[in-house]
């Protein structure tokens, strides 16, 4: 009887641009097996091309003679996102060959690439020509590994034409600053440890997943907002629970929103480092121009044909009279 002593491969999650990972296995001298890597989505691991093919030959199975006791094999696993992989090891039919419970079985995931989008929030998206205000910008990364990347975000707003919201927009500062970006995010009300809807200054959550400490309570159920200024004071990992400044409502099973106002609170509560480089915020240089409809004297109304990017105020400089 020959046994098979120890299977090894790293087991943790792949990284989504692939890796290569190194099976050993350990045996008394004369063990045969057979080796089979398939895949979730159905593909079979070559061995000759070191690749994952829809169909299965004779090459998707690699039979091993560990003449010498060890066996050592680098398998290649491409670049994916949310797949898993099944690494199968199996005596070879009719041998003495025994591994402890008859058949090796070691699943091995895979990590999607993250995605971090920035978009242009307003107060109100009908005094815009279009909703996002200008295009979202998005750029994507490995979770597993620290990648540096330039991300240039361009566009132009331009104001609606409608009667209601066609007074033009007032540039009131020329770049942007850390303090102008803030990260989003929900979670749910799983219990309050004071009792449903009974004021308290801790709560428990389902996932911390993109929580913490400083981020502001925006609203505590729904688009009901708590006190101004209830952040969140502290984090319980072990029991899921959150601690804030000023005591809530909150109540069970209610949806939580969450701001990280600036990009420092947003990169703590995100897990990537995010910069601000130079910028430049740019006036449109075209004039806003209209027509008189009707002569008036000595009068501080005017008609005119139209008040598209007029706006009033001290602001705005009216020539041309």
């Amino acid at each position: 009887m020959a046994n098979i002593n120890n299977i090894s491969i790293l087991s943790s999650d792949l990284d989504a641009a692939g890796e290569n990972r190194s099976l050993i296995i350990e045996s008394d001298v004369g063990a045969e097996i057979t080796i089979q890597i398939v895949s979730s989505n159905n593909q079979f691991y070559n061995f000759t091309t070191k690749a994952f093919t829809s169909t299965f030959t004779s090459k998707n199975k690699l039979n091993v003679v560990l003449s010498t006791g060890f066996f050592e094999k680098l398998i290649s696993f491409p670049a994916a996102s949310s797949v898993k992989y099944f690494v199968i090891i199996s005596p070879k039919p009719y041998t003495d060959t025994v591994i402890d419970g008859g058949v090796y079985v070691q699943e091995i995931g895979s990590i999607a690439d993250a995605t971090i989008t920035f978009a242009a929030v307003t107060a109100s998206s009908a005094k815009y020509t279009s909703d996002p205000a200008i295009t979202n910008t998005t750029t994507t990364g490995s979770p597993s590994a620290s990648v540096n990347k330039i991300v240039t975000i361009s566009g132009t707003f331009n104001n609606a034409t409608t009667d209601a919201n066609s007074n033009g927009l007032i540039l009131t500062k020329s770049k942007l600053s850390s303090k102008d970006f803030f990260f989003e995010t929900t979670e749910n009300v799983s219990s309050n440890p004071a009792g449903d809807a009974v004021s308290s200054t801790t709560v428990i959550v389902a996932d911390l997943t993109d929580l913490a400490i400083g981020m502001t309570l925006r609203f505590h159920k729904g688009t009901t907002a708590p006190t101004a200024g209830t952040v969140i004071k502290a984090i319980d990992v072990t029991n899921k629970t959150l601690t804030f400044n000023n005591a809530v409502a909150f109540e069970n099973g209610e949806t939580m929103t969450f701001r990280a106002i600036g990009l420092e609170s947003a990169s703590n509560a995100i897990g990537a480092r995010i910069r601000l480089g130079k910028n430049i915020l740019t006036p449109s240089k075209n004039l806003v121009t209209t027509t008189v409809r009707t002569a008036t004297s000595n009068s501080t109304t005017i008609p005119v044909q139209a008040t598209q990017g007029i706006a009033g105020g001290r602001l705005i400089n009216f020539n041309g009279f």
